[in-house]
C-alpha cells in the first residue's frame, strides 16, 4: 500500500526532500520529486481545475450551434447544451453553442484558477484582451482574441447535466447545472491601435464553484502553458493530476 500523497507532503515538510525519499516505499519515491515541486510554487504558478474535468471532457472540434454534446463515462451520461445570451443589445437575444477546442479548457482553467485564488465566485476576465490572454498562456493576436472570447461566451450559455439510471427498468436520475451564473461578456473595440477591452467579470454558479473548492486538482502552469495548444493533451494532463493526486495503491 502506497502512502497517501498528503502524506508524502508531510514528510517533506518534516525532513526536506532528499530525506523524505528514505521514508517514502520504494514505488511511490517518484512523488517525491513532483510533490516538492508542487509545494515550492506555493501557489502562484498553480493552476487548478474541478476533479469532475479529469473524468469528462468538451468537444475538440466546433459541433453544429444547435447540436448537444454527449459522453458516456461509466454508467453517467455527460450532456452539454448550447444556450442563449444577450446580443449587442439587452433585449436581442443570441443562441450559443457548446465550447469547444483548445480555448475553451484554457478559459475554463483560467476561471477555476481564479475563483481558488481569490476564495470568490466572482471573476476578474482582465482589463484588456492582451492580459487576459497572458495570464491564460496563450500569445495575443487577432483571431485568437476572437476565438478566446467566443469561447467565453459558450461556456456562460451551456448548460451541463449528468444523468444515471440504477437499474434498466429505473427512472433516470439527473442533475443539470450551469458553470457561469452572470457576468458582462464581450469585447469592445475601439479600433486598429487600442487594445480589445473586455467587460469587468463573470460570476461562477453557486454549484460549480462549491463543487470545484470541494474536490480541486492542482496543475502546474508551466505545463499548462507547454501543452496549450492542444486540446487532447490538456485533457490527458488533467486526467493524470487527478490520478496522481488520489493515488493510493499502484
Amino acid at each position: 500500500m502506497m502512502t497517501a500523497m498528503g502524506t508524502i507532503h508531510q514528510l517533506i515538510r518534516q525532513h526536506g526532500k532528499e530525506n523524505a525519499k528514505l521514508y517514502a516505499e520504494p514505488d511511490e519515491k517518484h512523488l517525491v520529486d513532483i510533490a516538492a515541486e508542487v509545494m515550492a510554487g506555493e501557489r502562484e504558478d498553480l493552476g487548478w481545475a474541478y476533479t469532475g474535468w479529469a473524468f469528462t471532457a468538451l468537444p475538440h472540434k466546433r459541433i453544429s450551434d444547435d447540436a448537444i454534446w454527449q459522453r458516456e463515462i461509466g454508467q453517467v451520461t455527460l450532456t452539454i447544451s448550447p444556450g442563449h445570451l444577450p446580443g449587442k443589445t439587452r433585449s436581442e437575444v443570441v443562441k450559443v453553442g457548446v465550447p469547444f477546442g483548445a480555448h475553451a479548457r484554457l478559459v475554463m482553467l483560467y476561471l477555476q484558477t481564479q475563483a481558488i485564488r481569490t476564495n470568490s465566485r466572482e471573476v476578474e476576465v482582465g482589463r484588456t484582451m492582451n492580459a487576459f490572454l497572458e495570464r491564460i498562456g496563450v500569445a495575443p493576436g487577432g483571431k485568437t482574441r476572437a476565438s478566446v472570447s467566443e469561447q467565453l461566451r459558450r461556456i456562460a450559455a451551456s448548460t451541463v447535466m449528468f444523468s444515471w439510471q440504477q437499474t434498466p427498468d429505473s427512472a433516470p436520475g439527473f442533475m443539470r447545472q450551469t458553470i457561469i451564473k452572470g457576468g458582462q461578456l464581450g469585447v469592445r473595440m475601439t479600433d486598429d491601435t487600442q487594445d480589445a477591452l473586455w467587460e469587468e467579470h463573470i460570476v461562477l454558479s453557486e454549484d460549480f464553484y462549491d463543487n470545484l473548492r470541494k474536490y480541486p486538482i492542482p496543475l502546474l502552469e508551466q505545463a499548462i502553458r507547454a501543452i496549450g495548444a492542444s486540446s487532447l493533451a490538456l485533457d490527458l494532463y488533467v486526467w493524470l493530476s487527478y490520478r496522481l493526486h488520489s493515488l493510493t495503491k499502484p
